[in-house]
């Protein structure tokens, strides 16, 4: 089966993090979700391994597997994505809850399910000084915000958690007995290749084969904790509203969407005119009426009336998250058009929006411009398939002046075609990063030896290498940044 762009992205982020053959796994389990069995049989692996690189997937939330017999097992796609905005999530728990819960999120992106001991021991041994009670301050802080989450125990004992220091453990064992010289004797082919138990059958609870843990001594097990991306996901989209909103309106209308996102479970149900006063005591109810009123008449529609509501004094609100994150995709869309195309491409685009089906005649009456540039945009934005063309024949005749063409937007497919572009430039800027990396490996290593040394070991040459290198570094990890951002903005969730 042949993969998709987005498959070839999850893919490649995988095996950047894991190592080839975890991502050569990933790649059978996203085309086909099969039992552990089957995908032993299948792949031809030795079963060891298998078994190990799904322990690896596991241990950072990216192994999903199904509660009924037969078993299986598939790949949480929105988990392995959610790696491209690990930048952002670090950034915004430094700004909400201070540095030390950005060592703290880093440590949890970068090591997967731990326990709060081994959190700690990690953290402690870059930071020394560090209180264990300031970091359990913070920690519980990020717990009750439920940027953290709780690891259900039957997934932590799948993953056969052990106290460690180095992240993805099973994975490392992996690589080192693969590393390993073989000296003496041949071993035999069950000495090198771990044999399948004899309970190992399709259907076969994978948590119930080698758990380290007796089942009377589970109750007493640390709870094992890890980044919850399901709220990240809401934060981001109600900061991008938010900004929306201020930057549309004023900075007031900021906490009347705050408010209404907190009391309406992140915008599902409709909150009450005297309810949404109440908790906004900071507003006097007149201003509160009059901005919901601009945001129900204004595009992009952010707030809309209760259809149920009868009293116009008393009525309910409700928060259109779904208007308010496509409007924010047709901003996206219309701002690419006007790099690649120019202004007036953006226009066209926003033209055909609005009215859905127009001609080329008509789209230069509105937008008042020349005609042969309207059909030149037309043309090129057609051919990209940004937009779509049909005929129309004036008579029985067609082709050339006995026909014309009505033009429309199909917002969804504009939107389709421009994720697949994002995330093929993801994936070439994030290979054209490591070949940067690879190419310049003995500069930066004799580099970062001079660091640790504290002395200079590069020449005037070789400096002057290494500081374009780090130019060109940090322009592709900008890029990468913005590029995810760009991702995240257009895909759906």
């Amino acid at each position: 089966m042949n993969t998709t762009i987005y498959d070839d992205l999850i893919i490649q982020i995988i095996s950047n993090q894991f190592g080839e053959f975890v991502g050569r796994v990933s790649r059978e389990l996203l085309l086909h979700p099969t039992t552990i069995f089957d995908l032993w049989r299948r792949t031809k692996f030795p079963y060891s391994r298998v078994y190990e690189a799904l322990l690896v997937l596991l241990h950072h939330g990216i192994l999903r597997y199904s509660k009924d017999e037969p078993m299986v097992c598939s790949i949480d796609q929105n988990r392995v994505l959610f790696s491209l905005r690990h930048p952002h999530f670090v950034a915004l728990m430094q700004v909400k809850f201070g540095d030390l819960a950005k060592s703290i999120s880093m440590t949890l992106l970068s090591y997967g399910m731990l326990n709060f001991d081994d959190l700690y021991a990690v953290i402690q041994s870059k930071e020394p000084e560090l209180d264990r009670k300031e970091v359990k301050k913070t920690f519980d802080d990020l717990v009750k915000a439920k940027y953290i989450m709780r690891v259900n125990k039957n997934i932590s004992d799948l993953a056969q958690l052990e106290r460690t220091s180095t992240p993805a453990p099973s994975f490392s064992i992996m690589k080192q007995n693969d590393g390993q010289k073989k000296k003496g004797r041949k071993k035999s082919k069950a000495e090198i290749e771990k044999p399948i138990p004899k309970k190992m059958k399709a259907g076969v609870d994978i948590k119930n084969i080698n758990s380290p843990l007796d089942q009377e001594n589970q109750e007493d097990v640390e709870p094992v904790w890890m980044v919850n991306i399901e709220v990240y996901n809401k934060e981001n989209i109600l900061s991008k509203i938010l900004e929306m909103a201020t930057k549309k309106f004023d900075e007031k209308a900021g906490p009347i969407i705050n408010k209404m996102w907190e009391l309406s479970a992140c915008g599902k149900t409709p909150v009450d005119f005297a309810v949404l006063c109440q908790n906004l005591i900071e507003l006097p109810p007149e201003t509160v009426r009059k901005y919901l009123e601009m945001m129900t008449r204004d595009e992009p529609f952010i707030v809309a009336k209760n259809q149920s509501a009868v009293v116009a004094e008393t009525n309910s609100y409700k928060l259109q998250v779904e208007a308010a994150t496509a409007f924010l995709k047709g901003q996206l869309i219309e701002s690419t058009l006007s790099s690649r195309y120019g202004v007036l491409a953006a226009n066209v685009f926003r033209v055909l929006k609005m009215k859905h089906v127009l001609t080329d005649s008509q789209i230069a009456d509105l937008l008042i411009g020349d005609i042969d540039n309207i059909r030149g945009i037309l043309f090129k934005l057609f051919q990209a398939g940004f937009i779509n063309g049909q005929e129309v024949p004036r008579s029985h005749l067609r082709g050339g002046k006995n026909a014309y063409f009505m033009w429309s937007v199909n917002f969804s497919q504009t939107n389709a075609i421009l994720l697949r572009e994002t995330a093929k430039a993801i994936m070439n800027t994030t290979e054209r990063y490591r070949m940067e990396i690879s190419m310049k490996a003995e500069l930066i290593a004799k580099f970062k030896e001079g660091e640790e040394m504290q002395k200079l070991l590069l020449n005037t040459e070789e400096m002057s290498e290494y500081m374009l290198l780090d130019k060109r570094q940090r322009l592709l990890l900008d890029a990468l940044y913005n590029l995810s951002g760009m991702f995240f903005c257009l895909k759906d969730y």
